[in-house]
């Protein structure tokens, strides 16, 4: 791990890495570690350095190095760096293919023939594959709700509905570790909000719309009411 010094002095020369990384895995992890924990420098990435990362994703291909540098990005030991989840979350809009299988008719399709093709039995296995981008991606929309931007649940509601959620979470098809993360998110961003009425009435009917699902959500359910009696 780069300490601050070195951090400052490799980030003077981030044009030079930025060039390789959508090529360079390489370069891509040490463009993650000059972000590291350090959310001065998250702060000052470039609006252009972003979108082109989100580019990269859309036009070539689906790196979860670049996921994972938006996760650095987003998230520190100092908590939440809000003004990275907002851009961040803008920037995937902007690459309609970075959002691989989350939304739209054909990539509910796709993801549910990659999930019970034989072929593709260990597919969160391959680091490379679509399913562990997918993981990847879901789990970078869970970080950028994190914390208590007044924007941020509804810039993610804008990307996926929850009917989204609903058919992810109760096809029988959906890998545990993928509904486990869909879950997560859908607690953050459709559960989350205050104890007054107004907001508890929508959490009861975001809940009476996934227990209308069936019983591939009855486990989920279940643990979810358990932890909010607690």
């Amino acid at each position: 791990v780069l300490d601050a010094e070195n951090q400052e002095a490799l980030y003077e020369h981030l044009g030079v890495f930025e060039g390789h990384a959508d090529e360079d895995v390489h370069a891509m992890e040490l463009i993650r570690e000059i972000f590291y924990d350090n959310a001065e420098l998250c702060r000052r990435l470039p609006d252009a350095v972003l979108d082109r990362f989100a580019q990269v994703i859309n036009e070539q291909n689906r790196q979860r190095s670049i996921l994972q540098f938006f996760r650095t990005i987003v998230y520190t030991s100092e908590g939440p760096v809000e003004e990275n989840q907002g851009r961040v979350l803008r920037a995937l809009k902007g690459a309609h293919g970075a959002l691989l299988l989350c939304a739209r008719k054909p990539d509910f399709t796709m993801r549910r023939k990659i999930m019970t093709d034989p072929e593709h039995e260990d597919g969160l296995k391959n680091a490379h594959g679509l399913l562990a981008y997918h993981l990847e991606l879901v789990r970078l929309l869970y970080m950028t709700e994190m914390g208590n931007r007044p924007d941020g649940e509804e810039n993610c509601r804008m990307l996926l509905s929850v009917k989204d959620f609903a058919t992810t979470l109760c096809d029988d098809a959906t890998l545990l570790p993928i509904r486990s993360a869909w879950g997560h998110l859908f607690r953050r961003v459709y559960l989350k909000g205050g104890a007054s009425s107004e907001d508890l009435a929508k959490k009861n009917s975001m809940w009476n719309i996934l227990e209308s699902c069936g019983a591939a959500l009855e486990s989920f359910v279940e643990l979810e009411r358990e932890r909010r009696r607690r």
